[in-house]
């Protein structure tokens, strides 16, 4: 029991001496937070083309008056965050507060290595990093972005862009675009899920982009490009909307790269709809003068026609003219479409006001 017992007043002292610890760090803590400083003072050092006076307006320092060590603190991070240095460091002698800082050097030359498919006027104009301007990590790390994106736009979807930093004298560096361009990466494979009108072939013909082929040496058009791939979707849209499938849409593109990164696969996923065909084909005014009839000619579109916007066009185009031949001027024609989902027929009123 005994043993037990002084075991029980060895584990009381210690964690009293550990509770005295903690309050007295506490306590210290707090007593550095609460010290006040008089600033009468605040000098800068180690800048060379950052004006002093500017820095000293980052600190929002007021000279002569008191401030806690969290308002100086508050102070130098506002210097910091300006983003215009390296490193900026503090301390207090007397009553001045002496500002250090780091600036970043200024940019003497950009250049490019590795480049062939893309010459140096064109990645010069993507990059933001210039000349003569303050040297920024972030603004270089996405000007190798944009190199990049330049390469995956050719179908180099491999090229790599690392920037390298020569330094100077005077504080100033060489920012060099070290590029691995790598190889292009062809379209092996056009796939379409969904289509049930139009066979895979049929639809191959419409897109830019094309498959891979014996004459892919001769074809350019067989390197996976992102803007490409974008314009395939409308073409597409635009390829069934003009046969009467007013309800199609792309619902998705899938591009997956192949386990040797050296081709793309890609499959559009569509949904048809069903195919329409003009219902009634009327025209009417709003206009009191104006005879309907007279406008009869100019419409080439008749009822059981495949619908085709184009051909709605054509014959807002057709009518307008005849409105000038009738020397009626300022007429526009506004077509009106009725959906009929029943027997899949559009309705189409031509209306002048």
């Amino acid at each position: 029991m005994k043993f037990i017992g002084a075991n029980v007043g060895r584990r009381t002292n210690s964690v009293q001496i550990i509770f005295a610890l903690f309050v007295l760090v506490v306590g210290l803590a707090h007593s550095a937070f609460a010290q006040s400083f008089n600033v009468t003072l605040i000098v800068v050092e180690g800048n060379r083309r950052i004006e002093t006076a500017t820095i000293q307006a980052y600190t929002a320092i007021t000279t002569g008056e008191n401030f806690s060590a969290a308002e100086m603190n508050d102070a130098v991070q506002r210097v910091r965050d300006s983003g215009l240095f390296e490193t900026v460091t503090a301390d207090m002698r007397g009553e001045a507060l002496v500002i250090t800082v780091a600036e970043h050097p200024t940019v003497n030359v950009v250049a490019f290595e590795g480049n062939s498919s893309l010459d140096d006027n064109v990645l010069v104009s993507l990059v933001q990093t210039t000349a003569r301007r303050v040297y920024s990590a972030s603004q270089v790390r996405d000007d190798a972005n944009l190199i990049a994106a330049a390469y995956a736009n050719q179908g180099r979807m491999s090229a790599s862009v690392e920037p390298r930093l020569i330094s100077r004298d005077d504080n100033r560096v060489d920012v060099v675009f070290e590029i691995v361009e790598g190889g292009v990466v062809e379209v092996e494979r056009i796939s379409f899920v969904g289509n049930r009108d139009f066979s895979d072939r049929r639809l191959r013909r419409v897109l830019g982009t094309k498959q891979a082929g014996l004459f892919r040496l001769l074809v350019q058009r067989d390197t996976f490009t992102a803007d490409r791939i974008a314009f395939d979707k409308q073409v597409l849209t635009d390829f069934y909307t003009s046969r009467g499938y007013v309800d199609f849409q792309v619902l998705s593109v899938n591009s997956e790269l192949s386990k040797d990164r050296d081709s793309f696969f890609v499959t559009f996923q569509v949904q048809e709809g069903q195919q329409f065909k003009f219902g009634a084909v009327t025209t009417t005014s709003d206009i009191a003068e104006v005879n309907p009839s007279d406008f009869d000619v100019a419409i080439k579109v008749s009822e059981g026609n495949t619908y085709s916007p184009n051909l709605v066009e054509d014959s807002i185009a057709r009518m307008e003219r005849r409105s000038l031949e009738l020397g009626l001027n300022f007429i526009r024609i506004e077509p009106r479409l009725t959906r009929n989902s029943e027997d899949l027929s559009l309705g189409l009123s031509l209306i002048h006001i």
